[in-house]
């Protein structure tokens, strides 16, 4: 099939959409919707087709925020809650004159390099001043996450929140990619203003995002329940809208024209544009459809390929058929 990530629509039997916007940096913003409308994802007859690849959804945000204000080689990247990692020795390959800080307690599955150091530890507010000093400009990755549904996990989403504000605030990084989830309230909740980045290959049912957040950012109102209604409206309707792109010409691992595929050859572009320096409009292309299988490669654990008896990719959609989806 020629679009697969986008069969749910006509299994759905709904009408495809095509985007009519160029795809620039603001179609990678999450747009806040005041009004609330009504989310297909409650509809348990409702099937879905979009493809959920954790590892994939870390790596492309964090290649597209290194590419952006990566700006010079004398940087140290701190991520906190990297474990397992699986993507991270692609990522710093991308990157290899910045020094990868890798913190967790987890189990790693990769091994330090002169370009990586692990530190099997919890990210604590100690770990954030001794980075304060760094005299290497700090770019600040968080991951971290004890968010647990049977445990009260509206306390323990609220946690992570506050620890991802105070590590900011103590680390003063030049910019910080952080995770961005909510707790169910209806109360305004304070927090950092910043640009909320749309996570490619997340889950169907996901309620998260990133947020980039710079050293001296503002404070700002959020509601939950815009938060929610904006990304459920993302995966209804424009994840799997009808995106034009320019790699139908040349070869590649399954680049559809949903907005997963569009953002990951928009993300790709801009390092290959920044870094590789493409020849003409043929090479940038070349050079997409490498990278982006090399991705694919590069990134899988491969006791998951032995489990599943294949390895997976972008073109051999994970799905057998479409597959009912439920709200969480």
């Amino acid at each position: 099939m020629k679009n697969p990530h986008l069969r749910e629509v006509f299994v759905n039997k709904d009408q495809l959409e095509a985007s009519k916007k160029d795809f620039t940096k603001y179609s990678r913003r999450l747009p806040i919707s005041r009004q609330l409308l009504r989310s297909n994802s409650s509809n348990s007859s409702r099937y879905s087709t979009t493809e959920h690849w954790g590892q994939r959804k870390l790596l492309l945000t964090e290649i597209e925020f290194l590419t952006k204000y990566g700006t010079d080689d004398d940087y140290r990247v701190i991520y906190a809650g990297a474990a397992p990692g699986s993507h991270l020795s692609y990522l710093s390959s991308l990157f290899p004159k910045f020094e990868f800080i890798l913190i967790d307690e987890k189990e790693f599955s990769l091994m330090p390099t002169d370009g990586i150091k692990i530190k099997a530890e919890n990210f604590t507010d100690d770990l954030a001043r001794y980075y304060s000093q760094s005299k290497k400009k700090v770019l600040f990755i968080c991951n971290v996450r004890t968010y647990r549904p049977e445990e009260n996990g509206q306390i323990s989403l609220m946690e992570d929140m506050k620890n991802q504000e105070r590590w900011h605030s103590i680390m003063r990084p030049q910019v910080s990619l952080l995770s961005f989830r909510l707790p169910r309230t209806s109360e305004k909740i304070t927090w950092y203003e910043g640009h909320l980045i749309i996570e490619p290959w997340a889950s169907k049912r996901s309620i998260e995002c990133r947020i980039v957040v710079k050293k001296d950012a503002k404070m700002t109102n959020y509601s939950y329940d815009e938060f929610e209604n904006s990304l459920r409206q993302f995966h209804d309707i424009t994840r799997v809208m009808y995106y034009e792109h320019n790699m139908d010409e040349v070869e590649n691992e399954g680049l559809d024209h949903c907005y997963d595929c569009r953002a990951e050859i928009f993300i790709l572009q801009e390092y290959i544009k920044k870094f590789q320096k493409p020849k003409n409009e043929k090479d940038l292309k070349i050079k997409t459809a490498e990278m982006s299988a090399d991705i694919s490669k590069n990134i899988v654990d491969e006791n998951r390929n032995e489990l599943l008896g294949f390895k997976r990719t972008l073109d051999l959609n994970s799905k057998k058929g479409a597959i009912r989806y439920t709200n969480v």
